[in-house]
This record gives structure tokens, C-alpha cells and sequence, in this order.
């Protein structure tokens, strides 16, 4: 086959020769007609001297991406979840097989297509997008069985792991919203692909390489076509011309503006080689609107409309981008098809009367459907909020004030397909539960999901409301709630940290009054009963507001001020914290629950994993740290109480609805039910939920009802395929877990965790405690139960106070109106600084 000069030179030689010299006789008139000839001459050599290359000309925009895809023999992944993803990363479905390919054999796809037949995807890899991708021209085959890959064959030879280029999630623009990207010359201007090269100048000006600058017979012959066609199939303007327009001029109509053109056109012809010229024209041509934004040059369009770079175009694809070019939204790939087929055509036929094609590529190409990738919009996920955090994230630690058009490639911790089961776990939940509860949800419900490795501390998937469309705050990072219950570990985690209590420890459970200062605080259990005696386990399992406040007397708040700023959460100095009054946001409740999952150790989670600038160098970030803030004993003890929540306690739920894996996990429930949690947990993978009201109102959920379902759907999608990792077995001596009461408790005026060591006079040398029975409950009479009060000793075995006697034995009901009454009065350090406990009269007595 002739070369590409041989082939473009078969041109009539005479109509070359005429354009030669009818460009130069031209000059003069255009000079009249321009006027201010000195003026314009100075422009014409700064425009000549300031082409640039096209990735120079304009900044692109900055693009963030998921993490790759890796595909390996026996992992959990369906068919329809590939097919889900490769269209997100721009691949297009050719036609299926009508037959099972050959077992050595790929079906003969063109690179950036796949296709489905049985058991099977195939596909033929491009140049990837990203430049973490398969090698191009690749055929590959993926057999599933039963939702999982069965295994990957590259001509018949299977081969692990597959890694698949990241999908590209979000691209960050500036006000004007225009998409540019490099590569169409990459970086040597005579490498435009001569597929493309030929389409646009059979397109737009097939004389290129045989003007200079202005073609007086291509302006008759366009007149000529578009009178006989009845409309514009043709433009007058050279390349060069048009180059000239779009990189130093305005579009207005007038005949200044034209001379103007005319003129620059020429000096730049004087100046650059075509090769230049063509390499600078591509890069500057406007290719229409797609998703909101404009597409400037040939990067852009190949990469929007196909799926690829410009050098995996083919025929057909070259021939529609060039076809485009004289009317950008008629010739849209997206819009009329039979339209744009029937131009397409129209400029393969014109690179055939040129002899530019052969006619084997001729039929080749006419037969090709048009077909476009799918555009972001219809990729199935909308990351806009994670986009937003990946933003404020560069901004505060990677000290980059303006992302838009600053050309970054931003490599993010997102896993594409836990997104996708975030986004559907979200919806789905919310759903069910506006069709349980109706109009007592509130117009303004939404829902929240945070999914974080805690080994990497990477984001995995990130929801922050229902709509981005309709609401753009984000409720992981931006909104700060009440926590309710999800501040209990940390309550017990300072006990367990101080050897006050440990798992076994017994805590009484009945009412309880907290005085500090001027006010008195007498909360209530959730579900209105007591239990009288419980384990810290059994406290933290079911979540019981008397005991976790009885810990927490005990331990001083000031402990557990001090322990929760080590895990990230600063709280104030108000006892109701310990319930969980105070507020954080999600990504602040992660952070703490993360330091649990990894035994102890606090570290920052992160939305990015590699920033890189537009020469490819890697930019530095913040410094990563890692500290301890939990003791190996006590955060183990935090996990196997955690465990029991899902096992035995408040996230029972969980395990009705189909999940077996033994992980960690805590309901929260504020007051008035304005805010519920769910957050849960194994090593390798943490997941918070909040539902609520953007208005603060009231809603009939709880931690266990609103986000414990969603949670529990995102969870079992997610799930590996070996299930979560296990928690470590400890290999910490029991005692050490377990020591006595005797070694750690005093009795006055602060032990009120056991119902035998509550004082009633502190000052006196003996004092006097009242020890219900409570344990055995074992009724005096119709509605009573004995109480006993006894006189303890000041000195006894281990310096330890001992009963000496019994004073007396009473009777009272709770039908009667009294109830037991723990009465804790704090100091200003929120320390123990007197307590005791009595009948209290209470309404109705």
C-alpha cells in the first residue's frame, strides 16, 4: 500500500497549483478589507510565535478514580457485576456470540468492546484510560459458575489475576465546564493517528497539505456542495483558518474577523510545519455537549463518545468525530443515529474517492453500527459526595487550593462495585422504611453510609444522603448529630483501660440519679424495666443506660474525657455525655470504632491513595502516623462485648437477616429518636449508618430498626469470599481479664458498681448500706420485696470493709409508689464525691 504523502498527493496536481497562487494574490485584498494593517500585523507574529501544542493550550481537568478491579479464579463476582463495571470504564457490547467460541479463541472483537455468551464475558482490551490498565489488544475470557469467576483465559490459558483500570468517577471543571484531555498527537505532532488524520481532512479540508493557509477554490466548492445537498455539508475555511479562529479569535460573523483569519492562517502556515498544524487543529475542535459539558478536541471526544484514546479509534469512530466537526449537536453520536451514520458515511466515501481507504476498510466500516460508551451519568454510581470529601481532603492536607482544570490525576480508595451496593443499600433501605413508617418519617429523611478499610484506612464507599441532586450536604463528614448509645464502648473501654471493671464484672441495674452542681439527671433504660445485677458484657450488649452511667460514676468522667480525646472525639464536661448527648459526625465515629478494629491503634482513614500532577509526578501528601490509644486488653475487651451485640444483644437483628460472620457491632440511639446508628465491624472492614431528619425532628426508629437493616444488606454484598476476617484470639493470661473486685474496689464513697457496696454515710466510722435482694427477688409479701440493711466495718481482710450486723428489715412496695434510687452526686472534675442509695417516693406513691 502507498504511503500516507503518496496517497494524500493524488490530488489534482493543477488544482494544487492554483491554490498555491491564489493564496498569495489574496493577501492584499485582505489587507484592505481588514484595516489597521500595522496593528494586525504585530498580532499575526504573536499569534504565529504562541501555538502551543494542544495539551499546553488550556488546562485539562483534574480526574479522580476508583481503585482498579482485580479478578482472580474463585472470587465472588457475577457476570452481570463485570458487565456493570467494564461499562462504567467506557466499554461498548458488540453483538453477542451466535456460537461458543473455541476454548483457545476470543471472539473477534475490536479493542474497548465485550461481549456475553453463556457463562462467559469476553473482551479485547484498548489503551487504558488510566495508565493502571491491562496491556491493549489483550483477548480475554472470564467463566463464571454461580456468581463467582470460575477462571481467567487469555487465548485459552488462564492467567491470574486480572487487574482491570480504574473507573473514572468524577472530573473537577471550573465555571465554564469545557472537557479537555491530551493525547492526540501524545506529546509528537506527527503522530495524530493517519486514520484520523485522513477522516477530518476528507471532512473538513482535503486540500491541507497543498495550501498555505487560505483555499479560494475549497470556499467554490463548498458553496457548490451545500447549494446541491440543501445545507451545510461543507465549511469554506481551511484547517488552518479554523485553527487560527478558535485559538486567537472570536466567532462573530464579519468581514474583519474573516481577514483577520485569513491573515493569522497564513503566518502560521509561514511558521509550522502541517504536522503541527493538524497535531494543534485536533486539540482545539469543538466536539459538542455531553452530561452538561463541552468537549474540546479529539482526546476529549474519543474518550466520551468510545470509550478510547485516540490511537484505538477505528475507521468508523474517526470518520463520526470528523463528521461532527462542521455541526457539533446535529452529528452528536447520542442524538439521531441514522443521521450521524448517514454523515459518517458521507466522509468514508469522501477518504475513498481519495483513495485514502481501500475498499475492503470502505465495507468495514459502512457496516459498523454506531454505538457510543456509556456516559458517567449512566455508569451506576454518583460519588459526587465521595468527590467532595476527595476535595476538602487535597485542599486540607495535601495543601491544594484549586483542583478545577489543574490537570491532577487523583487515584481514590473507592471500590467501585462496594459503592454501587452503598448507593443501592442506601435506596433500598430507605424505601422499606418510608413504606413502613410513612408520614412519621418526615419529608426530610435521609440516610448515610460510611464503608472504611481499618487496616488501610481507605474509604471503600461513601453516601451522603439520598440525592446529591437535590441536596448536596454531606452527612458523613459535614453533619454532626447526636451519637446516643455509640459513646457506651468508650465508657467501658476507659473502665476497662483503668482496671475498674472488666467483662465480668457485676454492675447493679436499677434507677440512678446523677447530681452535678445545680442539676439533678435521673435517666431512665430504654425499655423502661431493670435487670438489678449485670456483667459490663451484658451492660454493653444490651446497651443499659443505669449500668454504663454506674460505670461511669465510677470511673470519673474526667477518664473518660481523656480516654475518648485519645480516640479521636473531643466531648465536654456535662455527665450526659456518657450516654451519648454529645455530637460528632459519622467519619468522627468511624475514626474511634476503626481504633477498635485494629486492636488498639489509631490512625487516620482517607478518601486518596496517590496524587499525581499532569507530568505524571507523584505529589507528596501529610505524613501518615499510626498510635496506640488502647491497651491489647482492653480493646479485646471492647471487640468481645461488641461481638455480643450482634450475638445476643441489640443487633440481633443482623443475624435474622441472614448474616453469620462474627463481627463487632453497636446500636446508638439518641433522644426523642432524632438520630439512630449502626455501626459494625471486623478487622478488615468497618461500616457506619445513620438515619435521621436534616430538620432535627422526631423520628419512630432506633438504631436497631432504621440503620441495622441497611447496614446488614450493604454488609452481606460486601461480603468476601471467605467471609470477614476473625478477631485474634488473645493469648493474655485470664487473670488479667478477670481479676477480683477486691483488688480494684474501694467501698466509700465512690464503689456503687455492685449493689453490696453502696454507702449511705461516708463519714461515719461505720457505714450503714442498704443491700437489696434484688438478685433473687424474692417477694415479703403481694408486692413487696425484703430489703436488709447492714452495718459495714471500716477494717476487714485486705483492708476491705466487711458486714458486721444487721440493723434492721423492711418492707417496701413499688406498687406503693417507692422505687431504689441510686443518688450519685459528682464534683466539678465529674469524680464521685458522695453517693448513696434509698427508697424514693415517686408519682402515685
Amino acid at each position: 500500500m502507498r504511503s500516507r504523502n503518496e496517497i494524500e498527493r493524488t490530488t489534482l496536481d493543477r488544482t494544487a497549483i492554483l491554490e498555491r497562487w491564489s493564496g498569495y494574490a489574496v493577501v492584499a485584498l485582505l489587507l484592505a478589507v481588514s484595516g489597521g494593517t500595522v496593528a494586525l500585523t504585530w498580532s499575526v507574529r504573536t499569534a504565529a510565535a504562541d501555538i502551543g501544542v494542544p495539551e499546553d493550550l488550556t488546562p485539562a481537568p483534574s480526574r479522580l478514580f476508583s481503585r482498579p478491579l482485580e479478578i482472580q479464579p474463585n472470587q465472588r463476582l457475577g457476570a452481570d457485576a463485570l458487565v456493570g463495571y467494564l461499562r462504567a470504564i467506557g466499554y461498548r457490547a458488540a453483538a453477542p456470540a451466535t456460537s461458543t467460541p473455541r476454548a483457545t479463541s476470543t471472539p473477534a472483537l475490536e479493542r474497548g468492546f465485550y461481549s456475553t455468551h453463556g457463562d462467559s464475558v469476553f473482551l479485547m482490551t484498548r489503551e487504558p484510560l488510566h495508565p493502571r490498565g491491562p496491556e491493549a489488544g489483550r483477548g480475554l475470557e472470564i467463566r463464571f459458575e454461580d456468581d463467582r469467576v470460575r477462571t481467567v483465559l487469555e487465548n485459552g490459558e488462564p492467567i491470574s489475576p486480572l487487574t482491570l483500570e480504574p473507573v473514572e468517577i468524577y472530573r473537577y471543571y471550573d465555571n465554564r465546564l469545557i472537557e479537555r484531555r491530551g493525547g492526540a498527537c501524545s506529546g509528537d505532532p506527527s503522530s495524530l493517528p493517519p486514520l484520523l488524520a485522513r477522516a477530518i481532512m476528507a471532512a473538513e479540508d482535503e486540500q491541507f497539505h497543498f495550501h498555505h493557509g487560505v483555499s479560494f477554490g475549497g470556499i467554490a466548492r463548498a458553496a457548490i456542495a451545500n447549494l446541491a445537498a440543501g445545507e451545510i455539508r461543507q465549511g469554506g475555511s481551511t484547517i488552518t483558518q479554523q485553527l487560527a479562529r478558535n485559538r486567537f479569535l472570536s466567532h462573530e460573523r464579519s468581514w474583519r474577523r474573516k481577514a483577520s483569519e485569513a491573515l493569522i492562517a497564513i503566518a502560521l502556515e509561514r511558521r509550522y510545519d502541517k504536522d503541527e498544524l493538524l497535531c494543534a487543529y485536533a486539540g482545539l475542535v469543538y466536539f459538542g455537549v455531553r452530561d452538561g459539558v463541552s468537549l474540546v478536541g479529539v482526546g476529549a471526544a474519543a474518550a466520551d463518545y468510545f470509550g478510547k484514546t485516540v490511537a484505538d479509534l477505528s475507521l468508523a469512530e474517526a470518520a463520526t468525530l470528523a463528521g461532527m466537526i462542521a455541526a457539533p449537536s446535529r452529528y452528536t453520536p447520542t442524538a439521531d443515529r441514522e443521521r450521524v451514520r448517514n454523515r459518517r458515511n458521507g466522509v468514508l466515501g469522501r477518504m475513498r474517492a481519495l483513495e485514502w481507504i481501500t475498499e475492503e476498510e470502505l465495507e468495514r466500516a459502512v457496516a459498523e453500527s454506531v454505538t457510543v460508551s456509556p456516559s458517567r451519568a449512566e455508569a451506576g454510581v454518583d460519588a459526587r459526595y465521595y468527590a467532595d470529601a476527595v476535595k476538602y481532603e487535597l485542599m486540607s492536607e495535601f495543601d491544594i487550593p484549586d483542583l478545577d482544570q489543574a490537570g491532577l490525576v487523583i487515584d481514590g480508595t473507592l471500590d467501585w462495585l462496594d459503592q454501587l451496593s452503598a448507593e443501592q443499600s442506601v435506596t433500598r433501605g430507605a424505601f422499606e422504611l418510608e413504606e413502613e413508617y410513612g408520614d412519621r418519617l418526615g419529608g426530610d429523611f435521609q440516610a448515610s453510609l460510611l464503608s472504611i478499610d481499618p487496616i488501610s484506612g481507605g474509604v471503600l464507599a461513601y453516601v451522603g444522603g439520598h440525592d446529591y441532586g437535590r441536596s448536596e450536604f454531606d452527612r458523613v463528614r459535614q453533619a454532626r448529630r447526636q451519637v446516643g448509645s455509640l459513646f457506651k464502648p468508650i465508657v467501658f473501654a476507659a473502665a476497662f483501660a483503668s482496671r475498674i471493671a472488666h467483662l465480668d464484672t457485676p454492675i447493679a441495674d436499677r434507677p440512678i440519679a446523677i447530681r452535678f452542681g445545680e442539676e439533678l439527671w435521673t435517666p431512665v433504660n430504654s425499655e423502661g424495666s431493670y435487670r438489678n445485677n449485670v456483667t459490663a458484657r451484658k451492660a454493653l450488649e444490651m446497651s443499659i443506660n443505669s449500668a454504663t452511667l454506674r460505670l461511669a460514676a465510677h470511673t470519673g468522667l474526667a477518664e473518660i474525657r481523656r480516654q475518648a480525646g485519645r480516640l479521636g472525639l473531643a466531648v465536654g464536661r456535662d455527665p450526659a455525655v456518657v450516654l451519648g448527648a454529645g455530637e460528632a459526625s459519622p467519619w468522627e465515629m468511624a475514626s474511634v470504632y476503626a481504633s477498635f478494629a485494629r486492636g488498639g491503634v489509631r490512625k487516620p482513614h482517607t478518601t486518596i491513595a496517590v496524587v499525581s500532577d499532569v507530568a505524571g509526578e507523584r505529589l507528596e501528601g501529610p505524613e501518615l502516623w499510626a498510635r496506640r490509644v488502647l491497651d491489647r486488653e482492653t480493646s479485646h475487651m471492647v471487640n468481645t462485648a461488641l461481638q455480643g451485640v450482634i450475638t445476643r444483644g441489640t443487633g440481633t437483628r443482623a443475624r435474622h437477616l441472614g448474616l453469620r460472620d462474627p463481627l463487632a457491632g453497636k446500636t446508638g440511639t439518641s433522644n426523642d429518636r432524632r438520630d439512630s446508628w449502626f455501626v459494625g465491624y471486623s478487622p478488615d472492614r468497618l461500616t457506619i449508618v445513620w438515619t435521621g431528619r436534616d430538620g432535627f425532628g422526631e423520628t419512630p426508629l432506633t438504631g436497631t430498626s432504621g440503620p441495622l437493616p441497611i447496614w446488614t444488606h450493604f454488609t452481606l454484598a460486601v461480603r468476601p469470599d471467605g467471609g470477614f476476617a476473625h478477631f485474634p484470639e488473645t493469648d493474655l493470661d485470664p487473670e488479667v481479664l478477670n481479676y477480683s473486685n477486691e483488688e480494684v474496689w474501694p467501698v466509700c464513697p465512690g464503689a456503687i458498681l455492685h449493689p453490696s457496696y453502696l454507702c449511705a454515710d461516708a463519714e461515719d466510722e461505720s457505714a450503714v448500706a442498704i443491700a437489696p435482694r434484688h438478685a433473687s427477688r424474692q417477694p415479703s409479701g403481694p408486692g413487696g420485696y425484703q430489703t436488709t440493711a447492714v452495718r459495714w466495718a471500716t477494717s476487714g481482710p485486705n483492708g476491705m470493709a466487711s458486714p458486721t450486723a444487721t440493723i434492721e428489715s423492711v418492707e417496701l412496695s413499688p406498687e406503693a409508689g417507692y422505687e431504689l434510687r441510686d443518688l450519685v452526686e459528682l464534683g466539678s472534675g465529674g469524680n464521685v464525691v458522695a453517693s448513696s442509695t434509698q427508697w424514693v417516693q415517686i408519682a402515685g406513691g
